[in-house]
């Protein structure tokens, strides 16, 4: 099919026990998506004692076998929100880290098995049950590349004190897609944040380990990105978009292999980043005020961290919902919603909207309500 135009939903991190799905009602009741791509903790294997809204009886236990993989799944479908989009969407999604976690997890073929019972996916390769990247293609529009971080990482290595979080086989295909692509947008649905978010220099309460926030993302393996970004630029590969999952914050991001080198990144205007990402918030699992974060420090937070990451165009630590994905042949524009967790409501709250241009790179720093 020749695309025109493609428009879906990017969600992530939705905990039944944290709250409400009021997010995924408001996206069954969009009529005009195509899909909906979930990137990761579709489900979870345990209830965060900070965050008991909707816990049943008896408590939940971390499943341990198919069959409690499996009963995991159906209660999940108990929920009439998440039921209901899983009605009228098609659906695009990836292994979950709170069930499949990595390649040496012993129970990671039997939760495998329960993910394809509950979810509607082909499998991408009948000799390789464990592979579900994979590429969708939508005619001269869009190429989407649904990549594996979990069950691929550390099993190959690009040179001393390198290690590989795609594997040599999942890279290479990974490259081979983005280099023979005809498709004016190239998107990558990625289970972890893909930008760097750099911690360095700020006070000892800030999350992260001084340096990054978290090495569980591409910043445990930040050779291995910083090869990804000069394959795209070496080989003048545009318009590659990272729409990722996990993080429980809302981030806007340009990627560049240096953003705090003033002559490879411009934070002001985005020129010299080489890709985009976007990272809309959890469904329903906690941001920062639920991990411990006092409420009068949340915004000096977030004011202190995209003092350090000129690259962040925009982010925010407290709120849940999704990403609202509108492909043109010429423009993407990204919209944020939020939703409450805490109780049942028919509303939702229209953020904000990013746009990238075709061929440039970046995300414009007038979003879609100046535009407007």
């Amino acid at each position: 099919m020749e695309g025109t135009d493609d428009c879906f939903t990017l969600s992530s991190c939705s905990s039944i026990y944290s709250g409400f799905f009021n997010a995924y009602r408001r996206i069954s009741e969009k009529t005009d998506l195509d899909f909906v791509m979930h990137v990761g903790d579709y489900i979870y294997d345990f209830v965060d004692q900070n965050e008991e809204i909707r816990v049943p009886t008896p408590y939940p236990v971390v499943p341990n076998t198919r069959q409690e993989w499996s009963d995991r799944h159906a209660y999940y479908l108990l929920d009439p929100d998440l039921r209901e989009a899983r009605r009228m969407h098609p659906w695009v999604m990836v292994w979950d880290n709170h069930d499949i976690n990595s390649a040496n997890d012993p129970l990671l073929l039997e939760s495998m098995k329960a993910f394809y019972d509950y979810n509607p996916i082909r499998l991408p390769n009948i000799s390789d049950t464990s592979q579900i990247f994979r590429r969708y293609h939508y005619g001269n529009l869009v190429d989407i590349l649904m990549t594996d971080i979990l069950t691929r990482r550390n099993i190959d290595s690009l040179g001393p004190n390198a290690p590989n979080i795609l594997g040599n086989v999942q890279y290479q295909w990974m490259k081979n897609e983005l280099q023979n692509s005809t498709a004016t947008w190239k998107l990558v649905g990625n289970q972890k944040m893909f930008s760097d978010w750099s911690v360095s220099g700020l006070p000892a309460w800030f999350p992260g380990n001084s340096q990054v926030l978290t090495t569980n993302t591409w910043d445990g393996f930040d050779v291995h990105r910083d090869d990804l970004l000069e394959f795209l630029d070496s080989n003048q590969i545009d318009n590659v978009l990272f729409l990722s999952g996990d993080a429980h914050v809302t981030l806007v991001a340009d990627c560049s292999p240096d953003p705090n080198d003033g002559q490879v990144y411009n934070g002001n205007t985005g020129n010299g980043s080489v890709a985009a990402e976007f990272l809309p918030t959890s469904i329903s699992r906690g941001n920062f005020d639920e991990m411990g974060l006092p409420p009068f420090l949340l915004g000096i937070a977030n004011a202190l961290s995209e003092g350090v990451n000129p690259h962040h165009v925009h982010s925010e630590f407290t709120k849940n919902g999704y990403g609202l994905i509108d492909v043109q042949p010429d423009t993407i524009i990204a919209e944020i919603w939020y939703s409450d967790i805490l109780n049942l409501t028919n509303q939702e709250n229209f953020q904000e909207g990013y746009i990238l241009r075709n061929g440039v790179n970046h995300w414009e720093r007038n979003t879609y309500r100046d535009w407007e």
